[in-house]
């Protein structure tokens, strides 16, 4: 979605639509995060505020970013986007710090945070609520279903003019690792979420 995105609002040496599709192999969802003793509990409470709202982010166009920005604008808050972190591990940090309100990004970059207890997730950008974070409401509970396509996802391309029996190997051998046990095993145990689904397929949403 970010390189979908990316070609909307830059020019870019790449047009996303010719390239070929080998496959999706993962498939994070994203979480809006707040201090543990911040009163927002919910994007209600976020609507309600009536003041400024500091979004941490380390780039305009992620996913999480991209949806913080679409519901502000629906729901009207002054959301105050603050960008020049490194990546998205810093960027909680600056909610760790209290230097804003809130922020976005996938587990994996919040996790020892959660675990400590300084920060909570009120908002997941998926279909079904996560049974680590059940409180945490889902995108399409809040009102904005059509946002769950903002997942974090990674899917492998070649581009136009490839032959299809290069590609055809190409997307057999992604789909055998993504589906090996010793795999999705490593990848669990590294906060990776394994997501297949063959490039004939990865167009659809």
């Amino acid at each position: 979605m970010t390189e979908v995105f990316n070609q909307l609002i830059e020019k870019t040496d790449y047009d996303v639509r010719k390239c070929i599709h080998i496959g999706k192999a993962q498939s994070s969802p994203g979480f809006m995060y707040v201090r543990t003793d911040s009163p927002f509990h919910s994007i209600k409470d976020l609507t309600a505020y009536g003041k400024p709202l500091r979004f941490s982010t380390f780039a305009y166009g992620s996913h999480d970013t991209i949806v913080a920005m679409i519901i502000a604008d629906r729901e009207k808050w002054n959301l105050k986007v603050i960008g020049g972190y490194k990546g998205a591990a810093d960027a909680v940090l600056g909610l760790v710090r209290g230097d804003v309100d809130v922020t976005g990004c996938v587990i994996p970059n919040a996790k020892e945070h959660i675990r400590a207890g300084v920060i909570r997730p009120i908002m997941l950008i998926d279909r079904k609520r996560s049974p680590d974070y059940p409180g945490a409401a889902t995108v399409g509970e809040v009102g904005y279903p059509e946002l769950v396509n903002f997942k974090a996802d990674t899917w492998f391309m070649a581009p136009p003019g490839v032959p299809k029996e290069r590609v055809k190997i190409l997307e057999d051998a992604l789909m055998k690792t993504i589906k090996d046990p010793e795999f999705v095993e490593w990848a669990k145990g590294a906060g990776i979420d394994p997501a297949w689904r063959a490039g004939k397929n990865t167009r659809r949403w």
